[in-house]
Parts: C-alpha cells; structure tokens; sequence
C-alpha cells in the first residue's frame, strides 16, 4: 500500500474543497484506488507553513497511483479544475512502518497530523523514538489509534507523517504535556510540526466495488 498525503495551503478553503472533491472522484473509479479523505485543520502546534486542508489517498501500489495521476490529468474537464484550483500542495507519499494505517471513516475523532523534517543520518533514530512514544499514548484515555509513514522519495526533507486519531483534543493535550512524554521525545522536540485536523468530507471517498455480470 502507498499512502498519498497533500498538505494544502489554500486562499479559498469552499472552492478548493468542491475541487479536491471532484478529482477524488475521479480517482475512485481507478484500479488500485482505496480510498480518499480531507481533512481541516483547527490548531497547530509548531506549524511549518499554514496548511489549511489536507488530503489522504491510499493506493495499492505505486503503479497505481502513478497511472492514475496520468490518466486524470489528461482529462480536459479536469485539467481546468486542476489549473484553477486557488490552493498550493506539498507532496508526501511513503509506506506504514508502524501502526494499524490511517483509515477512511465517517466518525469525527479528532485527527494529528503530525509533519517531521528530518536529515537522513536522523531517520532511524527518529523511528525507534516514535514506537516508544506510542506505547506511552497507548495507555492515556482518549487514545485510538496512531501510524507512522516513511517517505519513499529519499529527496523529501519531510521523512515522516504521522497520523494519529484521539476521541477529543482535550485527551490529546492531557497526553502531550507531560513531562514523561517530553522526556521520550527530548532528542527530536524541535523537529516536527502539528496539525489538529477533522475530517472535512463526512463522506469519504471510496472505491466502489464491481460486481462482476
């Protein structure tokens, strides 16, 4: 599986959400698509640019999604969606390292997002980190569930996404300002970005499944 993630910084969160709305559809009648959902932020917590949306698309492969990108591309209809779209995108695809893998869903957990940069001599020690730090938010109420996406583009300074979901944002700052929790990310506390997010679209985009005739 590949998770797509775009981080949308936009000037027109009405217009851009229609539009990202009509290329996720087109993406569901794609092979290999899985599903598609975005996001809203509400806070943020060392933010390193101001995105206001973001999206989240899991494909089967990366095949998938690269034949995919070009055939809606080539759509005309879409092509002029995609050229008047009043936002600016900062591109993340990787693979689950840990966790049970962000899901689609129509609940209204709140959702981190959270955006690591990173130098390459850091990353493993970066990962090793995280796993401790999930087993720490795994005991604390309000908890339901956090994965960890490694990019596949070595080129990336953004080296991690992860995405963790909490039943209220209250739990989570219960969670966060402790000083165990400090102590466990000491050595990586400068290097991440927030985001606290909802799920915008209540309806996820799914891929429809064909009954054979």
């Amino acid at each position: 599986m590949i998770q797509v993630i775009d981080l949308i910084e936009t000037d027109n969160e009405p217009a851009t959400i229609s539009q990202w709305s009509q290329i996720c559809s087109a993406f569901a009648d794609c092979d290999g698509y899985v599903s598609g959902q975005l996001l809203s932020r509400f806070d943020q917590l060392h933010p390193i640019a101001d995105f206001g949306l973001i999206s989240v698309c899991q494909w089967r492969s990366d095949d998938a999604w690269q034949q995919a990108r070009a055939s809606v591309k080539a759509q005309p209809a879409l092509q002029t969606v995609i050229a008047t779209m009043p936002a600016r995108f900062t591109a993340f695809k990787g693979r689950l390292v840990n966790g049970p893998g962000f899901a689609a869903a129509n609940n209204q957990n709140m959702v981190l997002v959270d955006v690591i940069s990173l130098p390459a001599a850091r990353v493993d020690g970066y990962q090793a980190m995280w796993a401790d730090a999930k087993r720490f938010m795994e005991t604390k109420p309000g908890y339901v569930a956090a994965s960890l996406y490694r990019t596949t583009d070595n080129d990336n300074t953004i080296k991690f996404i992860n995405i963790a979901e909490w039943k209220t944002v209250e739990q989570f700052y219960a969670a966060l300002k402790t000083t165990e929790f400090f102590a466990i990310i000491d050595d990586f506390k400068n290097d991440f970005a927030l985001y606290l997010t909802r799920r915008k679209v209540n309806k996820p985009c799914l891929q429809q499944v064909k009954t054979p005739a």
